[in-house]
């Protein structure tokens, strides 16, 4: 017995030197602010936001241990990365960078009370020119997202942001008490919601931002975007899914490399049993499902909002992974709703861009407060 205690011993003790190694190590790389470049970097025309930190090398030493709490990116453990979530304070130089790009756009609060400064991506991207122009974007179904979080104590659920983009809809949960759990696989813009959390003063314990990209393999991935889009869309992209780069003429590769995450791995920084989430993820949602069982068995997943892959001339039945999508989510009790009217849908037949899942135990209660609202 002596003997397993003085093993169980020195293994915390290691654990403790590595972890304090590791903060030397990083106290000692941000003493310099400057950050490392790669050579030969291609830019991109028309869209200045596709160029922003695509000289940087995230891979070098200098850089890789001052993104992430705790560990360093790219860091594998037993045959997985570990899960990135991004260091409350980025080197001065990148924050200088992003910020040059990110004029701010005042968006109308879902719920009221005047607006909500957020960083975005410029007018050349389509979803923040929108934010820009419109000082909008989607007040609709970040209004009924919220109104479900609502139908529950502030400790009591945790509003899950998968595909956060620059956070119109984390911060907007935030700010109303709930915690927040946000992912995205682009850095930018994370940083753009880091920056507007810092501003808002909601940037806390309760608002947790990983960095990763959900995948059911151990890879680095680069995010890709559509050049053919309409427009410059930084925001989003479409990592490898290889049916979609078949139809793109013309696509952007990034230079910044993505660690993969399974999403089962962002249980242990849930802590409530009841979550919302949204999920806008470029057609990967079948890969959150995917690596996110642990998610849907231990929690308390009472709505999902997602894009049904309604392209302008394909019906959502044109997706692969529609089979898969749809029965994962009424296997477990879930009935698709309209973010329009809030009616249950016919699921061959619905036809919107996004739908909400709602477990069936929680319909009756949500649907009739939610249409009276």
């Amino acid at each position: 017995m002596r003997t397993k205690n003085n093993l169980i011993s020195l293994a915390g003790a290691a654990a403790v030197l590595l972890t304090v190694a590791y903060l030397v190590r990083r106290r000692n790389f941000a003493d310099s602010d400057t950050l490392p470049v790669l050579s030969d970097v291609q830019l991109i025309k028309n869209c200045p936001a596709y160029n922003e930190l695509r000289s940087v090398d995230f891979t070098n030493p200098s850089l890789r241990h001052r993104l992430c709490q705790e560990t360093p990116a790219y860091h594998l453990v037993r045959g997985k990365f570990l899960l990135c979530e991004l260091n409350r304070n980025l080197p001065q130089q990148m924050y200088t960078i992003v910020r040059q790009g990110s004029p701010v756009a005042n968006v109308t609060r879902a719920m009221g009370g005047g607006r909500m400064p957020i960083f975005t991506f410029g007018a050349e991207d389509f979803i923040s020119g929108e934010m820009l122009k419109k000082n909008a974007w989607e007040t609709g179904e970040i209004r009924t997202m919220l109104n479900l979080l609502k139908q529950f104590p502030t400790d009591s659920v945790t509003f899950l942001d998968v595909g956060s983009n620059v956070g119109i809809y984390s911060l907007q949960a935030r700010e109303l008490g709930y915690p927040v759990v946000a992912i995205d696989a682009n850095i930018r813009a994370l940083a753009r919601l880091q920056m507007s959390a810092k501003r808002l003063d909601l940037l806390d314990d309760k608002l947790k931002l990983f960095w990763g990209f959900i995948s059911d393999d151990v890879a680095v991935k680069r995010i890709t975007w559509n050049a053919d889009d309409f427009g410059c869309h930084a925001g989003s992209g479409s990592g490898a899914a290889a049916g979609w780069r078949q139809k793109v003429t013309t696509a952007i590769e990034d230079t910044i490399p993505v660690m993969t995450v399974r999403a089962d791995e962002l249980r242990e920084h849930i802590s409530t049993k009841n979550v919302i989430i949204k999920m806008d993820i470029e057609s990967g949602e079948h890969l959150f499902m995917k690596t996110g069982e642990k998610l849907f068995r231990e929690l308390n997943i009472m709505a999902l909002q997602m894009e049904f892959w309604r392209k302008l001339t394909e019906p959502p039945q044109a997706s692969k992974y529609y089979n898969f999508v749809t029965h994962f989510m009424t296997s477990r009790n879930f009935s698709l709703l309209s973010m329009r009217t809030f009616q249950v849908q016919k699921i061959t037949t619905f036809g919107e861009w996004d739908g909400i899942w709602i477990r069936n135990d929680f319909l009756p209660r949500v649907k009739k407060e939610i249409q009276m609202i």
